[in-house]
């Protein structure tokens, strides 16, 4: 492999990626409220998740999905 133009990278000003800022900024927040959402769901439905018995079930189907 041979380089054969470098470009340097300009450093954006504040202006130019607010935006961009303020969406990640937006979707960060959005993520952690529906993570509580959906914990807060699951302790009042009162469901138990059992880690081995899905893994297992994903197992299954993955081999099925195979076959």
């Amino acid at each position: 492999m041979q380089v054969r133009e470098l470009e340097s990278r300009k450093q954006l000003a504040f202006e130019e990626v607010r935006e961009k800022v303020k969406e990640d900024l937006y979707a960060g927040e959005h993520q952690k409220v529906m993570e509580n959402w959906e914990d807060e769901l699951l302790e009042t439905a009162g469901f138990v998740i059992y880690d081995q018995v899905l893994e297992e079930l994903l197992a299954e189907t993955k081999a099925s999905q195979k076959a």
